[in-house]
């Protein structure tokens, strides 16, 4: 089964969706079976937890692992080169930050594969990915912002460091059937096409296709 041979650990479900489309999108047959599973770990350091385990599972070929760079891409990639270093021998092996079009490294078990959301070497989460996909010259994202940044910030439920999570969903609510963020991208009202997506997808490709 393709868990067993080629899984891609991710930190939640919004990751887990625009995984899949975008790899449909792309993929010359988008209605057959992804030739890897995606598991919501359901939060960063259930992820961060797993990998020892993940990376002793019998007949795995490839492990691919999705985080957040958040606030520093160093400290967040150190913490994953850690885990990885635990079961797979791999000291002076792995590069001291990340490769900008995605880490692969292949051991004599297993391949693995690390991506930091966004792009291997900018703060930030899966909502920064996101944005890049907005297409330039879409109308109502200037005033999506506008209106998060309207808001007296004693009247705001999101945290501060949310504040891009808050505009993309405001201009995913001016959909003509609002969605969420994967659904955007099979609907092309995201542009799985720009180039970080691309990147992102050629990794996807070199680690399990």
């Amino acid at each position: 089964m393709a868990s067993e041979k080629n899984l891609l650990l991710v930190e939640g479900n919004d990751d887990k969706h625009v995984v899949e489309h975008i790899w449909r999108r792309h993929h010359p047959e988008p209605d057959s079976p992804l030739p890897f599973e995606i598991e919501d770990k359901k939060g960063h350091p259930n992820l961060l937890g797993s990998i020892s385990a993940e990376l002793k599972v019998p007949g795995r070929k490839n492990l691919g692992i999705l985080v957040d760079a958040d606030d520093c891409v160093i400290s967040r990639w150190q913490e994953v080169v850690n885990q990885v270093n635990k079961l797979s021998n791999l000291h002076g092996r792995l590069p001291e930050r990340p490769e900008k079009s995605g880490t692969i490294i292949d051991t004599t078990r297993l391949r693995i594969g690390i991506w930091l959301m966004p792009n291997n070497y900018s703060p930030g989460e899966l909502e920064d990915f996101i944005r890049e996909l907005i297409p330039g010259k879409d109308p109502t994202w200037p005033r999506a912002k506008h209106y998060i940044k309207g808001i007296p910030r004693e009247e705001r439920k999101f945290r501060p460091q949310k504040k891009l999570r808050a505009k993309i969903h405001a201009w995913l609510a001016t959909r003509e059937d609002p969605r969420r963020m994967g659904q955007a991208i099979r609907t092309h009202d995201l542009n799985a096409e720009a180039p970080l997506a691309q990147t992102f997808y050629d990794w996807l490709c070199r680690l399990f296709d």
